[in-house]
């Protein structure tokens, strides 16, 4: 298993990832103002996708998965991240 950082979309947006099946999601944050997350995978494993679903404050969240993380981007802006396996 290795530890890798994935750039994440800002609202509206999903983020499509190939992970191992007994990937761990570590932490999500912003690094240069830009939002990451770092993901404990093992890319000799099979991959499945892994969707990482943004909303802003105040949208309807439509899909419930797995809470993962909430960062302040730019001027303010707040996005809520979750986790959604395929």
């Amino acid at each position: 298993m290795n530890i890798y950082k994935f750039k994440l979309a800002v609202s509206g947006v999903n983020t499509s990832l190939q992970l191992s099946s007994n990937s761990k999601i570590l932490h999500v944050a912003t690094q240069m103002g830009i939002p990451h997350v770092w993901v404990l995978t093992d890319p000799n494993e099979p991959q499945i996708e892994v969707i990482i679903n943004c909303y802003g404050t105040g949208e309807k969240v439509t899909d419930y998965s797995k809470y993962i993380g909430t960062l302040e981007v730019g001027a303010g802006y707040i996005f809520h991240y979750f986790e959604n396996t395929l």
